[in-house]
């Protein structure tokens, strides 16, 4: 049902995307669409550069292998 009350909005030309505010680093909302859109490609930059952990989890190997069908 969603989907067709989607398609009639998008045919009835009524249809728009909510814009959900992000905040920057400062706390700050972001409302306008170019300021969303540098609110997440800087959020999207940060995570995968993050540092490593300096104490790893000791994660011991399983005792037994569990039989998975597929």
């Amino acid at each position: 049902m969603r989907r067709l009350y989607n398609a009639i909005r998008k045919l009835s030309g009524k249809y728009s995307m909510p814009e959900q505010p992000i905040k920057d680093k400062q706390g700050t909302f972001n409302t306008g669409s170019e300021q969303q859109l540098n609110g997440w490609a800087e959020r999207f930059e940060e995570l995968p550069n993050r540092p490593a952990l300096q104490d790893p989890p000791d994660i011991q190997p399983a005792e037994m292998n569990i039989p998975i069908k597929c």
